[in-house]
C-alpha cells in the first residue's frame, strides 16, 4: 500500500506499450463494491480468495498489473503471478510509507485501526513488511521507488525485457 503501484504501473504500461489494469479496480467492478466494503461485509480472507481468483482467470497479454501490496503474500498467488509473467516489487521504507499512507485521502480497509497516530502506522507497516518481504523477494524484479524517475523507469523495462 502506498509504493506507487499505479502510478509507476501506468507509467510502466505506458513505456511498454502495454494495457494497464489495477487488479482493486477490477474486482470492485466484478463485485460491484468498493474493496472497503468486501472487506466489511465478507472479511479479509473472502477479499483475498477474490483476488486469487482473478489472477486465475486473468489471461489478457501484454498488460501491466497493479495488484494489492498483500496479493503476492495468499494463496501461493506469487508463483501463479511469475507463471504468468514478470513481477516486480516496490521497495519503499516504512517511513515513507506511513508518510504517503497518514496524509493519503483515500481509506484503506488494513489501516483503520493504526490511521489516527503516524507511529502506530509506521509500526504497523515495518510489521507487515517484514512478514511480506519473503515473498516480496521471490519477484524477478526489484525497485526501490524511494526517489522513482524516468531512469529508474528505463532501468526497470530493461530489467523486463532481459
Amino acid at each position: 500500500m502506498g509504493s506507487g503501484k499505479s502510478t509507476i504501473g501506468k507509467k510502466l504500461a505506458n513505456k511498454l506499450g502495454y494495457a494497464f489494469l489495477d487488479m482493486d479496480r477490477e474486482i470492485e467492478s466484478e463485485q460491484q463494491k468498493s474493496i472497503a466494503q468486501i472487506f466489511k461485509e465478507h472479511g479479509e480472507n473472502y477479499f483475498r480468495a477474490l483476488e486469487s481468483e482473478w489472477l486465475k482467470k486473468f489471461n489478457q497479454p501484454k498488460t501491466v498489473i497493479s495488484t494489492g501490496g498483500g496479493t503476492p503474500c495468499f494463496h501461493n498467488n506469487i508463483e501463479l503471478m511469475k507463471a504468468k509473467g514478470k513481477t516486480v516489487f516496490l521497495d519503499v521504507n516504512p517511513e515513507i510509507l506511513s508518510n504517503r499512507l497518514f496524509n493519503a485521502k483515500q481509506a484503506r480497509p488494513l489501516l483503520e485501526n493504526y490511521i489516527h497516530s503516524q507511529e502506530n502506522l509506521k509500526n504497523y507497516i515495518a510489521q507487515k513488511l517484514s512478514e511480506r518481504l519473503p515473498v516480496y523477494k521471490l519477484s524477478d524484479v526489484e525497485v526501490n521507488v524511494a526517489d522513482f524517475n524516468s531512469q529508474k523507469l528505463d532501468e526497470l523495462v530493461n530489467a523486463l525485457q532481459k
